[in-house]
């Protein structure tokens, strides 16, 4: 495939665009390379151990929260099972409250509750999961999420 479809008035000007040409695709690729490399030491350095927490809010005019807790570690991969979560006392509001989750409450009824994920490195250094609605993050200590329904 053509790079670009335009015609040069001199055969030097046409040779200018090339070698800029190349020196920005030079460029490109090695930043490319550096961010693939940081990335990658970035990976290295997450850990993630069994009884970790993550949670993944998602939703579309509404916030649903969903607590995952770590089950497995197998190199890069982790297994996760979805645990259950509670209401904060007194943070009731219309439709809506705060929630934190229960550790060690692991939810078994339906197989879709365990997955297994890759490991990654968010750009603050913690490691995350991806999701099809996101991502999950850690659990802070102390940390209650919003969550929110409509009739």
């Amino acid at each position: 495939n053509p790079a670009w479809h335009f015609s040069f008035k001199t055969k030097e000007r046409m040779m200018e665009y090339i070698e800029k040409y190349v020196e920005e695709r030079k460029l490109m690729e090695s930043n490319k390379k550096q961010r693939k490399a940081e990335k990658k030491a970035a990976n290295a350095s997450i850990t993630v151990k069994v009884g970790d927490m993550f949670v993944n809010p998602w939703g579309y005019d509404q916030t649903n929260v969903d607590y995952y807790q770590v089950t497995a570690v197998n190199g890069k991969m982790a297994t996760l099972q979805r645990i259950t979560a509670q209401t904060v006392e007194g943070s009731e509001g219309f439709m809506s409250c705060q929630v934190v989750p229960c550790k060690d409450n692991f939810m078994t009824k339906y197989s879709e509750y365990t997955i297994r994920k890759r490991i990654q490195a968010g750009y603050n250094g913690d490691a995350y999961f991806s999701m099809p609605y996101g991502s999950m993050s850690p659990v802070k200590e102390g940390q209650s999420n919003y969550c929110s329904w409509y009739a």
